[in-house]
């Protein structure tokens, strides 16, 4: 059934256009997240009394702060020019003086231009393929910043929410779920690893017709936050999901239930055992 599918349907990164690609990677998370006690004017105020242009900050969504159709949090980053600073600002230089470091050293070591704007991010490290939509921005005192993910999490940029709800649905299917599972590299305890490199290579369904009900499905899914509490609203919505993804991919009700086994199998085999 999974050699079908793969041989019926093109690569997600060849159908879309487009690859995966990390987060953003600091090469040192301590020297770039801010510890903020207040928003002042144009200035973050951090725990040890520094001021930090709003300009020269985002929001940044790690991998522990991702779950299944949803964030649970982000943190305050610097957001230094691509290229670093040229000439350091005399803030750059008490905050570098502060934390023993340079101001030259306050440069992104991977950064792309993908990292800003609509995307989906899943988890590299997970217990199944958990995906969520990341808008260009969020709004913390009604003010916007841009919400980047770090290099704890793959994404793909979407050329619009709609089309980043409908790409997060079929990550987050359980037909994505074991087809995933069949390829990804295994880590501890029925963990897997959820490369960009595996995730280009997904087969990828023709949306077409039924993209506007994929489409509120997800951001329903989104809103409710998914399954993150089980319960039957969640199951059903699930459900649903999964049903117009089976249509799109042409697999059956039997095929369907059959592929949701193997993936629960998948996940459970690595499980530690219980305590009592």
């Amino acid at each position: 059934l999974t050699r079908r599918l793969r041989e019926s349907f093109p690569a997600m990164a060849r159908s879309l256009g487009r690859k995966p690609f990390m987060g953003v990677k600091t090469g040192d998370n301590r020297s770039f997240f801010l510890q903020v006690q207040a928003i002042r004017g144009a200035y973050l105020i951090t725990t040890d009394d520094l001021r930090v242009p709003l300009s020269a900050v985002c929001r940044c969504v790690r991998g522990r702060d991702l779950q299944r159709w949803t964030t649970t949090a982000s943190q305050w980053m610097l957001w230094p020019p691509r290229g670093g600073w040229r000439k350091p600002p005399r803030w750059l230089e008490s905050l570098a003086e502060k934390r023993g470091l340079e101001p030259a050293d306050f440069r992104l070591s991977f950064v792309r231009p993908e990292h800003v704007g609509i995307k989906v991010a899943w988890k590299d490290l997970s217990r199944g393929m958990a995906a969520a939509v990341l808008p260009d921005v969020v709004h913390v005192n009604d003010m916007p910043f841009p919400l980047i993910p770090n290099q704890t999490l793959y994404a793909i940029d979407a050329v619009s929410l709609d089309e980043a709800y409908a790409i997060a649905a079929i990550f987050n299917s359980s037909i994505a779920g074991a087809l995933l599972v069949g390829v990804a590299e295994r880590a501890k305890d029925a963990h897997y690893r959820y490369f960009g490199r595996t995730i280009a290579t997904l087969p990828w369904p023709d949306i077409g017709a039924e993209g506007e009900r994929l489409v509120r499905l997800s951001r329903r899914a989104h809103v409710t936050k998914g399954l993150k509490r089980p319960g039957v609203r969640g199951e059903q919505l699930m459900s649903e999901i999964d049903e117009l993804v089976a249509r799109l991919y042409g697999v059956s009700a039997d095929e369907l239930a059959l592929l949701q086994g193997f993936l629960e199998r998948r996940l459970a085999e690595l499980q530690p055992a219980s305590r009592h």
